[in-house]
């Protein structure tokens, strides 16, 4: 009869390959993301005839939030804070959310918003739903008052609840588009207000959350009063910082002046974050790949752009700047959605061994990735500099984007397929 702790082991290993699973379907999301992406940029230079772009845009955006970043925070979510004995029907939901984030795929390139692709995006919110209520139903007892997740898991609890709060916005173009509110600000306003709780919401505190959990199962201390203080400035700035979302509308000046507070409290809270960075660095390194290292510093230096960023567009001369140049807005959010939050969770499914450095060519691709987003950045941002200020920006500058643009998949594609074959063959 085996011992109770080698059935104990035999749970973790088996509950540690079906993370792995989850998160190799999450990041191969990601390729397909990253792929479609280049395509929409093929539209610049030679557009396909009876292929719409915006269908195709909606195909890209659904299955970056919710392929890519949804599942890559499920799977770390569940793992971190839900008893292994309730697995079982986190499994079958995780199951769920792929067909609908399938059906987004097929759906929204072939039709954009039509009955099919609202079924099964509607379809994903109310699964989102049925997932933050058995999330905090099945939680460990350690995330309980006095455990030793419990600081972690309110903030994890936070971004559930931003993450709820998102949805008004889809449940918005209903009445909107019904009322013939669709060219009017109404419209926009809705969609900017889903992603500013998905981007400054539950992405931005599901990570933050997951980093306190980092820092509370390796036992390592830190300032509980800093910890504190620099979750309640953004939980406090969390929704007043949709204001700097409606700038553009040239709102009343009352309504700068409040995306400018959120702001601020948003990027005075660094400093407290910096506070704890400074007496835990050594045991981060030490206990953390150099490739994670570099991931996360690569988090923390997006964190402080984005925080100045918005600070900056509190101003009314900036934030009509940013409004009337795609191309900024364009940075601005692939600088949330890859440099925050995508190298974040890749530098988690590396220290969780879901996703494997060991090797050249893993530790190439994962690089290759790296400079093609910061390329990427770059030519988006200088070109709108260049343009502001008068000058010739670059020549053929969408062919070069385009090329640009195919490094992020070509590294994706090379850490995927240069996985070890025994760690893909165990976790699928």
């Amino acid at each position: 009869m085996p011992s109770t702790q080698s059935v104990q082991k035999e749970g973790v290993k088996s509950s540690q390959m079906l993370f792995k699973r989850w998160a190799w379907i999450s990041l191969f999301f990601l390729f397909i993301v990253a792929v479609l992406g280049v395509f929409l940029r093929s539209f610049y230079i030679s557009p396909l005839p009876g292929l719409n772009y915006k269908f195709w845009l909606h195909g890209h955006s659904h299955v970056a939030f919710l392929g890519w970043i949804f599942n890559a925070l499920y799977v770390a979510l569940v793992a971190a804070y839900v008893r292994r004995e309730r697995l079982l029907t986190f499994n079958r939901l995780f199951w769920a959310f792929q067909l609908t984030v399938l059906g987004m795929l097929i759906l929204f390139p072939m039709q954009g918003y039509k009955a099919g692709s609202i079924i099964v995006s509607t379809l994903h919110i109310f699964l989102s739903y049925f997932f933050a209520w058995r999330f905090l139903k099945d939680r460990r007892e350690e995330t309980q008052s006095g455990g030793r997740f419990r600081f972690s898991f309110v903030i994890a609890r936070f971004a559930i609840v931003l993450m709820l709060i998102s949805s008004i916005g889809p449940f918005a173009l209903a009445p909107i588009m019904a009322n013939g509110l669709s060219g009017t600000h109404w419209y926009p306003l809705a969609i900017y207000f889903y992603l500013h709780f998905q981007y400054n919401g539950w992405f931005l505190f599901a990570i933050i959350g997951l980093f306190f959990y980092w820092l509370e199962r390796n036992d390592i201390d830190y300032s509980k009063r800093d910890g504190r203080t620099f979750f309640w400035l953004n939980a406090l700035a969390a929704i007043p910082a949709y204001a700097s979302s409606v700038l553009w509308t040239q709102p009343p000046l009352w309504l700068y002046g409040l995306a400018g507070l959120a702001a601020f409290a948003q990027l005075f809270s660094l400093y407290f974050l910096f506070r704890i960075l400074s007496v835990v660095r050594q045991q981060w390194i030490n206990k953390l790949g150099k490739m994670v290292v570099l991931l996360w510093l690569l988090v923390l230096m997006s964190l402080v752009v984005k925080n100045i960023l918005q600070f900056a567009e509190a101003i009314p001369l900036v934030a009509d700047l940013a409004y009337r140049q795609r191309n900024l807005v364009i940075a601005y959010l692939h600088l949330n959605f890859i440099g925050i939050t995508t190298f974040f969770l890749l530098g988690w499914f590396v220290q969780q061994d879901w996703l494997i450095l060991s090797k050249f060519w893993q530790q190439t691709g994962m690089w290759v990735f790296i400079i093609g987003f910061i390329l990427s950045e770059l030519a988006l941002v200088l070109q709108t500099l260049l343009n502001i200020s008068g000058l010739r920006g670059f020549t053929q500058y969408f062919e070069l984007l385009f090329y640009l643009s195919l490094i992020m998949p070509v590294g994706i594609g090379l850490l995927f397929i240069s996985q070890q074959k025994k760690a893909f063959s165990e976790s699928m």
